[in-house]
C-alpha cells in the first residue's frame, strides 16, 4: 500500500460499497412503507425504480446515486422486486440526467439531508484527527469521518475526498503527538533529538536514518 493511502481495497469496499449478503440487503435496502406513496407518485416504472434507488443509496452507504457510477444489478433487482417492477427498466432511467438530478434533490429533501460543502471539511478533519489519536489504522479513521458526516445528515462526498481528509487527520494527530512529546523534553533532550537529523559525513546519512535501516 502506498505511503499516503489510507485504506486497502477491501477496506474501501467494506466502508463505501453496497453489501452483498442478504442480511445487509434486508437491513439497509428494504423499501420503507413511508416512502412508498412518494415512489408511487412518480410517472412510469423507470422513474419509480430510479427514485427508490436514490433513497436507498442515500440511506446507505450515504453517497446517493452518483452520475458516474452504475448501480449494482443485485441491488436493482432487490429494490425492483419489492416494488413489483421489472429490473430492466433501470437501464432507461440511467440516461435521464435531468430526471436523475431532480430525483436526487427530492430524495435528499425527503431524508432531510444536505450536500457536503467546503465549510464541512474542518468538522470532518476534526473527527479524523480525534480517531487518529487512538490509532494509526486507516479504517477506524475513515469510519470516524463517515460517522461524523452521517450524524450531521450530510451526503457523503466522493470516497477519495474522505480518504484525503483521513490522511490529513492522521498527519495532524502525528504532529500533535510530536509537539506534546517535545514540550515534555528538556533542552539537552531536544538537542539530542536535533542531532539525530544532522547528516553524518562519514556515513552520508543522518543517525536517525542509519538507526532506522
Amino acid at each position: 500500500m502506498a505511503r499516503r493511502d489510507l485504506l486497502t481495497g477491501d477496506e474501501r469496499r467494506a466502508l463505501f460499497g453496497v453489501p452483498l449478503d442478504h442480511a445487509s440487503l434486508a437491513k439497509h435496502y428494504t423499501v420503507a412503507d413511508e416512502d412508498r406513496p412518494l415512489i408511487e407518485a412518480k410517472r412510469g416504472d423507470a422513474n419509480r425504480l430510479g427514485f427508490a434507488l436514490h433513497l436507498a443509496l442515500l440511506r446507505h452507504p450515504g453517497f446517493g446515486m452518483r452520475h458516474d457510477e452504475v448501480v449494482p444489478d443485485f441491488l436493482v433487482r432487490h429494490v425492483a422486486a419489492q416494488l413489483g417492477i421489472t429490473p430492466a427498466v433501470a437501464e432507461g432511467y440511467a440516461h435521464r440526467a435531468q430526471t436523475r438530478l431532480e430525483h436526487a434533490w427530492e430524495a435528499m429533501e425527503r431524508l432531510r439531508l444536505r450536500a457536503f460543502e467546503a465549510a464541512d471539511v474542518p468538522g470532518a478533519l476534526g473527527a479524523a484527527t480525534r480517531a487518529a489519536e487512538a490509532t494509526e489504522r486507516g479504517k477506524p479513521i475513515a469510519a470516524a469521518v463517515l460517522g461524523h458526516l452521517r450524524a450531521a445528515r450530510i451526503v457523503l462526498p466522493a470516497p477519495a475526498r474522505i480518504e484525503r481528509i483521513g490522511v490529513a487527520g492522521r498527519a495532524m494527530a502525528r504532529r500533535l503527538a510530536a509537539d506534546t512529546l517535545v514540550d515534555a523534553l528538556g533542552p539537552e533532550q531536544v538537542a539530542g533529538l536535533d542531532a539525530l537529523l544532522i547528516v553524518d559525513q562519514d556515513r552520508g546519512t543522518t543517525p536517525l536514518a542509519w538507526l532506522r535501516d
